[in-house]
């Protein structure tokens, strides 16, 4: 039987007998938690959702959206009330930081004034982002492995409808599971010219090709991992089998920030490993070369063509301009911001966008630098907290991180993701983005106890 179908067959049956995890009492409710655990998992990637409203203002349309994680982390929420799991403390600083940051971003949309239901709906995902955090944070008996599995067979599933949608350039009919309607022609596609070609940027089931790259490459790091650590011989084949298919995919979604960003962090990782895994530290270099070989022997030179840096093009000269945008609310609203939500609103009302050339309804845009987007929402004061908020968490996992495997490449996943923050702003507007961003910090946080250990996947 090929390596990578017994990986597969061994990750259902570890993920089947997981779910006997506990918490506390096997009593219903315990069940019924750990089932929609493995559920909020697996529907993350997916993106099954449901549209409540499309609504139309000056500056553009909003659609608001249902997922089916929003649905599992409901039940979670309840499941956790009833087992009391906010009494659980971890590290008072970062939390006492982050209930300031809270109390930042709460003054800033009350003093804001703009109660509209894009404000409600932009603070409503930060909770539910700040919920999923708390929750992975203080579960009793969760481990990182079994939630890097649950993650991954999403990604399986991911990397089969990528390459459909690479293959046949548009979208394949999955709207069920979160497909959205691309294609050339079709209005809000990402597309790259290469030569006389147009060539459609996949999305998956996500929304935009950006936040599929950011998926896949927290699923590239958790899937190198269980390559690094895996024991059996036949287990090691079959996960380096499907991280290159993860890798690929990857390299189909042309998004030069989550390549890039993959490639670094592969390499601090790898890094860190070397002096004890030194054989397949050199095996993922292969790997990589096979990955660009057998991309560039499909579609010849696109990765040259996609990677050669031009500062005239759109993709850069707007992210420059909106980070002006950026600072010119900063500028304006210095302490507490223009209110969570608001960005585009306020900045439209304004004529910011038009005073910088993006006079286009198009563009009216978000500003394409996390940092900077919560500097304009929050204020000075709400930035400075979110900082304090992660530095201090990082610091205070500085330690166990260097002696917990699992832990290290989550702090690398994140790391990761600070990067990505520097040029996109789906971790703190878009929802599967928001729910990837606090999830991750979730895993940093984990505390696995020895009675865990009782519920570990086998290799």
């Amino acid at each position: 039987m090929p390596s990578f179908v017994r990986v597969f067959r061994s990750c259902i049956s570890n993920l089947y007998h997981s779910l006997s995890l506990r918490i506390g009492a096997g009593d219903v409710r315990s069940h019924i938690e750990s089932l929609t655990l493995f559920l909020f998992f697996v529907f993350l990637p997916l993106g099954t959702k449901k549209t409540l409203a499309v609504l139309v203002y000056p500056f553009g349309s909003k659609a608001f959206f249902l997922y089916a994680f929003d649905i599992a982390l409901v039940i979670l929420f309840g499941c956790w009330v009833l087992r009391k799991g906010w009494c659980h403390r971890t590290h008072d600083i970062p939390h006492k930081m982050l209930s300031l940051f809270v109390g930042a971003v709460v003054l800033s949309f009350l003093l804001a004034g703009r109660f509209h239901l894009i404000s409600w709906y932009a603070l409503i995902r930060l909770f539910e982002g700040m919920f999923c955090y708390y929750y992975l944070a203080s579960h009793p008996t969760l481990t990182r492995e079994y939630a890097f599995r649950a993650l991954l067979a999403g990604a399986f599933f991911e990397m089969w409808i990528g390459i459909a949608q690479f293959k046949l350039q548009h979208n394949i009919g999955l709207h069920a599971l979160g497909e959205t309607w691309f294609g050339d022609g079709i209005s809000g596609t990402a597309t790259f010219h290469f030569g006389v070609d147009k060539i459609v940027r996949i999305p998956g089931t996500f929304l935009h090709p950006n936040i599929l790259g950011a998926f896949l490459f927290m699923s590239s790091c958790m899937a190198l991992y269980f390559f690094v650590h895996s024991e059996k011989p036949w287990a090691a084949r079959g996960w380096v089998v499907f991280y290159y298919g993860v890798n690929f995919l990857l390299l189909c979604t042309l998004s030069r920030s989550n390549i890039v960003t993959t490639l670094i962090v592969t390499g601090g990782y790898l890094g860190s490993l070397y002096a004890h895994h030194r054989m397949k530290v050199i095996t993922i270099a292969v790997v990589w070369i096979l990955i660009l070989g057998t991309l560039w022997g499909m579609f010849g030179n696109i990765l040259d063509a996609r990677f050669v840096h031009s500062f005239d093009e759109f993709s850069y000269t707007n992210r420059v301009l909106y980070n002006e945008v950026g600072l010119s609310v900063i500028a304006s609203h210095p302490i507490l911001g223009v209110g969570i939500g608001n960005f585009v609103d306020f900045a439209f009302s304004h004529t910011l966008f038009q005073a910088h050339g993006l006079d286009l309804p198009y563009l009216y845009q978000p500003v394409h630098n996390l940092y900077i987007f919560i500097a304009a929402e929050t204020g000075v004061t709400g930035f400075l907290l979110f900082l304090a908020f992660l530095g201090t968490l990082i610091a205070s996992e500085w330690r166990a991180v260097w002696h917990e495997p699992s832990r290290r490449v989550v702090l690398f996943i994140f790391v990761g993701f600070l990067a990505l923050a520097m040029i996109d702003h789906y971790f703190w507007d878009l929802e599967q983005g928001i729910v990837m961003f606090w999830m991750v910090l979730g895993f940093l946080v984990l505390k696995e106890t020895p009675q865990k250990s009782l519920h570990r996947p086998r290799s």
